[in-house]
């Protein structure tokens, strides 16, 4: 896995509280190395190819799992809507272009200018990458 910018990302897995940084890299050091094998699942969504939506949640429960939240049921029904744009460079190199987390702002004008910032990074990306 790369990244666009990755410390913009680190900076954004950081500023998440810890039970959602957790479940995030969870995700994406478990599931996002899988690369195509995600395709058809819940986890990732088409958008306008190639950008893919990597889609972690509904809550810190369906991510990490009943037992590694000492069954507590608060935590596990805590919300978490995180997204992570991502384009696939060949079948196993998943480069990450921008991450969001929609667990608070679900309003639809968010959600498109943050699709926006992903499809910006994917064509800098993708001329960097044709030079």
């Amino acid at each position: 896995m790369t990244y666009f910018d990755e410390p913009t990302f680190v900076g954004f897995v950081s500023s998440l509280d810890d039970g959602s940084r957790r479940a995030v890299t969870d995700a994406t050091e478990r599931l996002l190395p899988q690369g195509l094998m995600v395709c058809n699942t819940k986890w990732l969504k088409a958008l306008t190819p190639p950008l893919m939506q990597f889609r972690i949640g509904p809550n810190l429960g369906a991510v990490l799992g009943a037992n590694d939240l000492a069954n507590n049921q608060w935590h596990r029904l805590a919300p978490l809507l995180v997204r992570i744009f991502v384009v696939f460079d060949g079948p196993s190199r998943i480069v990450v272009l921008h991450a969001y987390d929609k667990t608070f702002d679900r309003e639809r004008d968010s959600q498109q200018t943050q699709i926006a910032t992903a499809q910006s990074n994917l064509l800098t990306w993708m001329q960097r990458r044709s030079i």
